[in-house]
């Protein structure tokens, strides 16, 4: 894509390798500023919890544009 918002679905928090994984997402959208992060919820690594944290984000947004 050419760019857009990102919403980040992290890991566990507090965990180093969630930690790590987050500051590479950063980096990356540094390196290419069409991209935005707009938000991030942590999702324990489980599909429930993830899905609740964005859904409970999502009102806030006032777009996201999602690809496959």
């Amino acid at each position: 894509p050419d760019g857009g918002n990102v919403l980040e679905i992290r890991g566990l928090a507090g965990v180093f390798v969630d930690d790590e994984i987050h500051a590479g997402i950063e980096a990356g959208v540094a390196k290419h500023p069409q991209f935005k992060i707009v938000g991030s919820v942590h999702g324990d690594w489980t599909q429930e919890v993830a899905q609740k944290n964005v859904a409970g984000i999502l009102p806030s947004l006032k777009m996201l544009t999602c690809w496959p």
